[in-house]
């Protein structure tokens, strides 16, 4: 069936679509076989596709199992993470309370929180809610601050103020989860809930996603739950989720294919989910605002050209394609990715869910059923993705540690100059450890083991703990003045100094 012919047939099977039916119509088959086309060559474990078309569920389809070497197979009620989709959630979240009266998106979000505290007066004097909403605070950002390293919130927006301002606010597009963390953290400040409770009383309950979660905390209650995947030595590995809850409103959530339906048919109808207003059109059309520009180059401008005018709103991606406004987020953690697309101009949205660290698979899925819908030829974009993929893949597996070679020895009379405490003002602190003739590292509540590959440096073993692997591989010595080492360097990371 030509291009045409599908968009034309899927135009007249929305009207008669029953979620448990399409895999019986023929333009929904096609689209079928080409979605496990993209899951087979992305080779990952499950994944779970919902399409949402003039306020109805249109079609529903799952792949795969939810974990690797198991049976139990995917289905549209098989709970996943979704990771930074959290975004849009909080913001919905912060319009609610704006409509409310008790939140004004444009003072200094110092004026609700007043503890918090960045790296300069000016900016404690000028910052918005707004600013951190839309990814413009001009503050860098640091996931290792949060990274499953079991601090609280509060431990976690201590250290804003040793993140560094590389531009003014409203300057620069800087994705920052820890801004994200501090804008839910108003929540408490002007209601009487927490954002957890927040978001399931105002948004999670209203919605009926009952199978929707802030945060990894009762999930041990339900059933049917994806199990986190990574690659190691080529082959992917079910492992335990990283616990995101110190950075709960950039991106702890977990929901359902089933379940976020019912969000997306709400933002796409203004606010209102089956005759109920949750939120103020005014309110949802201010959360798909342009809030600052995002640079062409990198991001979708290498990969999707035919991708213009890109943007971020208020907890939302915005772009062009092929001439449609396109709202979006996607959702990645160590272990998981997810993507949600809505054209609103079409009442079109599109979400899928994977149980598995891999870039672009989600939106390889959705931008299919996109196409089929403008009557797209699939193949470019499908392609880009997969591209993204492969030359990103090294860098999303894991392969099990080897030593450096040709290690250098450590001269035991030496070792003694090594152990001790160092600290930072950004991580806390970090320890090494002298136990039976070798190094090993404490730092953020993970242990790895040095591995010397040149005077000074080292290699680390971080046994297993893909993020830090990835953030912090390496590290090197400084000897200072004293017998012992006074500094360590991470690249990349920061300088540790020696406390005792």
């Amino acid at each position: 069936m030509n291009l045409p012919s599908l968009a034309s047939a899927l135009s007249i099977l929305v009207l008669f679509a029953h979620p448990s039916l399409p895999a019986q119509d023929p333009a929904w088959q096609k689209i079928d076989a080409d979605l496990r086309t993209i899951f087979d060559n992305w080779g990952i474990p499950g994944a779970s596709v919902a399409v949402v078309k003039d306020d109805r569920i249109v079609w529903a389809e799952s792949y795969g199992v939810r974990e690797v070497g198991e049976q139990d197979r995917v289905d549209v009620e098989t709970v996943f993470a979704i990771g930074s989709i959290t975004k849009s959630f909080t913001a919905a979240c912060m319009m609610l309370l704006v409509e409310e009266g008790v939140l004004d998106l444009d003072r200094p979000v110092t004026e609700y929180k007043q503890d918090l505290r960045f790296v300069n007066a000016r900016l404690d004097d000028s910052l918005t809610t707004r600013d951190l909403l839309s990814h413009r605070s001009g503050v860098n950002a640091n996931n290792l601050v949060f990274w499953g390293n079991g601090w609280s919130r509060d431990q976690v927006l201590e250290k804003v103020p040793f993140l560094a301002a590389v531009n003014q606010p409203g300057k620069q597009f800087l994705y920052n989860n820890i801004m994200f963390l501090a804008a839910g953290e108003v929540i408490p400040q002007v209601s009487e809930h927490s954002w957890d409770e927040f978001l399931r009383e105002r948004i999670l309950q209203p919605l009926g996603m009952e199978r929707s979660s802030p945060g990894l905390v009762g999930l041990d209650r339900l059933e049917n739950v994806a199990s986190a995947h990574f690659r190691v030595d080529g082959s992917w590995q079910a492992v335990e989720a990283v616990d995101l809850h110190n950075c709960g409103p950039g991106g702890s959530m977990y929901s359902t294919a089933q379940d976020m339906t019912q969000f997306m048919r709400m933002m796409l109808n203004e606010g209102d989910l089956d005759g109920v207003q949750i939120l103020d059109e005014v309110f949802v059309a201010e959360m798909f605002e342009p809030q600052i520009a995002i640079p062409a180059a990198g991001g979708y401008g290498s990969i999707m050209p035919f991708s213009q005018n890109r943007a971020y709103g208020l907890g939302w991606f915005l772009h062009d394609y092929y001439g449609l406004r396109i709202v979006e987020h996607s959702g990645q953690t160590d272990s998981m990715h997810a993507a949600m697309i809505l054209i609103p101009d079409l009442e079109l949205g599109v979400v899928v869910l994977s149980n598995a660290l891999n870039i672009g698979l989600p939106h390889a899925m959705a931008y299919r059923v996109v196409d089929a819908f403008l009557d797209r030829d699939p193949e470019p974009a499908s392609k880009a993705f997969r591209k993204l993929w492969q030359s990103m893949e090294s860098t999303m597996s894991m392969n099990s540690f080897q030593a450096p070679s040709g290690s250098w020895a450590i001269d035991r009379e030496t070792l003694p100059r090594y152990p001790g405490s160092f600290s930072s003002n950004l991580y806390g602190e970090l320890t090494l450890i002298l136990r039976e003739g070798r190094l090993e590292i404490d730092l953020l509540g993970r242990r790895g083991v040095l591995h010397s590959s040149g005077p000074g440096a080292f290699s680390v073993d971080w046994r297993g703990d893909l993020f830090l692997s990835i953030s912090a591989p390496q590290l090197r010595f400084n000897p200072g003045v004293s017998p012992q080492v006074d500094q360590i360097v991470m690249p990349g990371v920061g300088r540790f100094n020696r406390k005792n």
